[in-house]
């Protein structure tokens, strides 16, 4: 995935995102409201069972405060700044806090928008919404690349850790 194909990837999780905080279903991404809709709604209404402290207001703020970084504007704004040289993804290990609903996020985003591969150890009682979103963000990707250059991307939870993987078929 090139910079401008992870950009619209995050975009189109902003709009997927926004739709929450403003409490209105967007029909520009059917698709992705078809797939996650009814399930991230549903995890936004259990964090409290996760997290006492995060309770639907919280998630919401910090789910609004996210998809404003998520704007093609803001995402071309940030990324203009560095250079970045396409080159063989590197694993990146990030520990992720769990204080504040996906707190982590920002992290995840700057390591996946530089094209390399995110390994995150997530806080316990912030880790379902992170992974969540991730699977948005590859599902552009799982569906347009996975029929033409034949790169799978898998994510592989498993006790709260986040894998991020890419392999070439051929």
């Amino acid at each position: 995935m090139n910079l401008s194909q992870r950009i619209d990837s995050f975009q189109q999780l902003g709009v997927f995102i926004k739709q929450f905080t403003e409490n209105q279903k967007n029909s520009d991404i059917d698709t992705l409201n078809q797939i996650f809709y009814d399930d991230f709604l549903a995890l936004i209404e259990k964090q409290k069972n996760y997290n006492g402290w995060f309770t639907k207001e919280s998630v919401l703020l910090a789910l609004q405060g996210i998809s404003l970084w998520l704007t093609s504007e803001a995402l071309c704004n940030w990324v203009n700044k560095y250079s970045f040289i396409e080159k063989l993804p590197k694993n990146i290990g990030v520990i992720m806090a769990g204080n504040i609903p996906m707190v982590g996020f920002h992290d995840m985003l700057s390591v996946l928008i530089t094209g390399n591969n995110f390994v995150g150890k997530c806080a316990s009682t912030d880790n379902l919404l992170n992974a969540f979103n991730l699977q948005i963000v590859l599902m552009p990707t799982l569906l347009q690349e996975a029929t033409t250059q034949h790169v799978i991307l898998s994510i592989i939870l498993v006790n709260t850790h986040i894998l991020l993987e890419k392999t070439e078929i051929q």
